[in-house]
């Protein structure tokens, strides 16, 4: 199975033996975003509409609109993600800089909320002003593959990591991921978290308006490398969705404003024309 969205208001279920359309889903507005479980346990797919309040969630099973989530905090969703550990988990980031938490199971409000101003589990909401999650929309999230992590970028150029494992709410681990980020492009983009198994390090690929791709390592916030095609970063260049192949040697492949996709992979090379980085590996990059 297959899903896909467009700005023609529509999710469309594609049967990937058939390549046939199986079911849309007519939601009367523009699709900015959409995210279903990494698991695969769960039927539910996360939607983020230019026109509504909150994340709406479609039944695969069904094929039915089911629910609404977040309609209480007024925010306009702009990119939800679902928990990789717990189906039941969805979070969703709002044009507001507002992030919020909930359990689908529950009648409640929000399980959580992301506030920028609470940096520590021993954080005491009632002693400071309340804060959001970003100054500007949020435009992209990914959690880490234990689900103890959410990453974050909105349109105050900042990422922005959270720990998620305390007993009380979430809090900002204040990385510092330097000035480099640019970010304003008025619609969802993609990071990518390079797979658990490939190093021992985890890296953090981040798209920015310049045209490069910024990567960073995950656990400082501390910069790597900056990618760009054969010198040519600019606004065209622009990159706006990241993903990664498995496989014994992992592949990046990034998709750019002007059409194209380019393919980045890195290896050892003990040649004297390479390009050393801070974290000891030598990157070759290769653009096709």
């Amino acid at each position: 199975m297959v899903l896909s969205s467009s700005y023609d208001f529509k999710v469309n279920v594609i049967d990937a033996e058939l390549m046939s359309v199986a079911h849309t889903f007519k939601l009367n507005a523009r699709v900015i975003d959409f995210d279903f479980s990494p698991k695969g346990d769960s039927t539910m797919v996360a939607a983020c509409l230019d026109d509504g309040i909150g994340v709406k969630l479609l039944d695969l099973r069904t094929v039915a609109d089911v629910q609404k989530l977040g309609g209480e905090e007024g925010a306009r969703m702009f990119t939800a993600a679902w928990s990789p550990i717990n189906s039941n988990i969805c979070v969703g980031g709002g044009v507001d800089g507002s992030c919020y938490g909930w359990d689908i199971r529950s009648s409640e409000k929000h399980l959580f909320e992301l506030d920028s101003n609470l940096t520590s589990s021993k954080s005491h909401a009632g002693s400071r002003l309340k804060g959001k999650a970003h100054h500007g929309r949020v435009n992209s999230m990914i959690f880490n593959s234990e689900g103890t992590e959410l990453i974050t970028l909105g349109h105050d150029n900042k990422i922005k990591v959270w720990d998620l494992c305390t007993h009380s709410k979430p809090f900002n681990k204040l990385l510092n991921f330097g000035p480099l980020i640019r970010n304003k492009v008025n619609q969802r983009i993609d990071m990518c978290l390079s797979p658990a198994l490939e190093t021992e390090i985890s890296f953090l690929w981040v798209p920015s308006d310049t045209g490069e791709v910024l990567v960073y390592r995950a656990e400082d916030g501390s910069l790597v490398a900056r990618l760009n095609r054969s010198g040519r970063a600019n606004l065209q260049t622009r990159s706006f969705s990241i993903a990664c192949s498995g496989g014994n040697q992992t592949r990046y492949y990034s998709g750019c404003k002007d059409g194209t996709i380019s393919v980045w992979g890195y290896e050892t090379k003990q040649e004297p024309d390479v390009t050393y980085f801070d974290n000891g590996v030598d990157l070759v990059i290769e653009d096709s």
